[in-house]
């Protein structure tokens, strides 16, 4: 490529370049909102590590002129001006992002590859989806898309394990500036298979805990003994079984709360741990036990207790309007550690806490004969 050629493509640059900008920022926008509305975020739960977006430099630009000065006669030609990267946490969630958005755009065949179908079955190495896409002709008819008209994008989607191999090895490579010895791409090779086989248990994992959780509620009804106290279980229990929601719409009844949010259920499990509450059999059948003991405990609590209202613990628990989903296995602790006397809330819990102060409280009123 002369240089004239060169010199009136980068002075195009230069004009272009804010319209490249206001269209990458436009298609991170687009993509963002297309995988949100597929279930994908960046968000934690959502799938997605991240994504990033950026314009070509005009320096990486004019080295890929001289580099492939046979390609390039416009501008339009070149189909990664707008990069888009889309780093998801597993290879079946590059799958499905892909599949969104090969529905969502105009893809060109033609410069679009999945590198992983490329690559031969006895080979490892870089594995990424990279589609050069535009947008359609029902995006492209809204006014302010029409500057967007043959403009390209291209957009990489891969795993976090592909992205990091991809990364370290890239900056390697970049650093020898020389071409890298046949051993050193054979250990980058292996490295990669180590971490095709990593994707896959991390996707097995994935699949597992998936049927863990679907499982739980059945577990919990047939065969509680053997299901383990922890925050999933806790919080299946509390949203599932069924006496114990009809006890806590009776206990709301009784107090005037409204349901609202969940415990801290890190604290509870540790709490019924320290008492030998191991199981969801073992929970079930001590709260079956102390139920209606509870539920005298609370009224005793609302109606005979007075305290300085300027603690904002216990103002915000006597005045409370709502009441936390599974609240009252907190009331059945208190409840318990004066029955049985198995144990101190006060060694285990902040004095700080509202729990801190229910232990001083009835410890001033004498309420646990009352209990």
């Amino acid at each position: 490529m002369e240089e004239k050629t060169i010199e009136l493509l980068l002075n195009k640059y230069d004009e272009m370049k804010p319209i490249y900008e206001a269209f990458t920022k436009h298609m991170d926008s687009l993509i963002r909102s297309i995988l949100k509305q597929n279930g994908f975020t960046d968000e934690p739960g959502g799938g997605i590590n991240f994504i990033k977006s950026r314009v070509k430099s005009k320096k990486s630009f004019e080295k890929k002129l001289r580099k492939k000065s046979y390609k390039y006669n416009l501008l339009e030609d070149v189909t990664d001006m707008t990069g888009i990267r889309i780093v998801a946490y597993l290879e079946s969630d590059v799958n499905k992002i892909s599949k969104v958005l090969h529905e969502e755009f105009n893809i060109d065949e033609e410069n679009s590859v999945d590198k992983r179908k490329i690559l031969e079955a006895d080979k490892f190495g870089y594995k990424s989806v990279h589609y050069v896409v535009s947008l359609d002709e029902k995006r492209l008819s809204l006014p302010e898309n029409s500057l967007y008209r043959n403009l390209k994008a291209e957009i990489q989607i891969r795993s976090t394990l592909q992205h990091a191999w991809a990364e370290i090895e890239h900056d390697i490579s970049y650093k020898s500036r020389r071409y890298v010895p046949y051993e050193i791409k054979r250990e980058f090779a292996r490295l990669a298979g180590l971490l095709e086989i990593a994707d896959r248990e991390f996707e097995n994992i994935k699949v597992n805990f998936d049927k863990y959780i679907e499982n739980l509620p059945n577990r919990l009804k047939n065969d509680p003994e053997n299901v383990m106290i922890d925050e999933l279980s806790l919080e299946t229990y509390i949203k599932t079984d069924k006496d114990f929601n009809d006890f806590e719409t009776k206990l709301l009844d009784k107090i005037g709360s409204a349901s609202t949010g969940f415990i801290n259920l890190p604290l509870l499990r540790d709490i019924l741990k320290n008492i030998d509450i191991r199981t969801i059999k073992d929970l079930k059948d001590e709260f079956e036990k102390i139920k209606d003991e509870i539920l005298n405990f609370i009224y005793v609590w609302k109606n005979q207790i007075t305290t300085d209202m300027s603690n904002p613990y216990l103002s915000q628990f006597l005045n409370q309007n709502t009441f936390y989903k599974g609240e009252s296995l907190y009331y059945m602790v208190i409840v318990y550690a004066f029955k049985y006397k198995k144990f101190n809330l006060k060694n285990f819990l902040n004095p700080q806490s509202i729990m801190g102060y229910f232990e001083d409280e009835l410890e001033k009123n004498n309420l646990p004969n009352k209990i």
